[in-house]
């Protein structure tokens, strides 16, 4: 499928290094929501959501990350 371009890369990059984990909770829900919605196809919204989850997973406790998101997108 090939890597992500700009500049969701660049908002991949500010999620793991430079955002607090409570900004990058916010961000990263406001964007699933938003990109459930779009009209693409499955596997470039899976591709992006697996990236988007490694990248605010990185350097962070994953299932910690992973438990509050689930609470935020609830």
């Amino acid at each position: 499928m090939g890597v992500p371009s700009q500049p969701y890369t660049t908002v991949l990059q500010i999620l793991k290094k430079s955002s607090n984990e409570s900004s990058a909770l916010i961000v990263t829900t406001e964007f699933l929501y938003k990109l459930w919605v779009q009209p693409i196809l499955a596997n470039q919204r899976d591709y992006l959501l697996l990236s988007l989850l490694d990248f605010i997973t990185t350097e962070r406790n994953r299932g910690v990350i992973l438990d509050k998101l689930i609470y935020h997108i609830s």
